[in-house]
């Protein structure tokens, strides 16, 4: 899995929601596809692309927490 997207990442901003997302996938290739991949959920824009504002980080953390409890956004 390419982890080049985070390279540049401070992270704060990308460690817990890297955290969260192998939480809730069980590995870390499967949260590194998931925060790659462009999300309807976050209006069609990759969550990695998001982690770089706090307002961003709380989006995808709180669409990791639906998919954890099982909410289809």
């Amino acid at each position: 899995m390419n982890k080049k997207p985070f390279a540049r990442m401070h992270p704060d901003c990308f460690e817990p929601a890297f955290n969260k997302a192998i939480e809730v996938f069980g590995d870390e290739k499967t949260a590194l596809a998931w925060l790659q991949r462009e999300s309807t959920a976050l209006g069609g824009k990759a969550p990695w692309s998001l982690l770089d504002t706090a307002s961003g980080r709380k989006q995808v953390c709180d669409e990791l927490d639906r998919i954890e409890h099982g909410i289809v956004s």
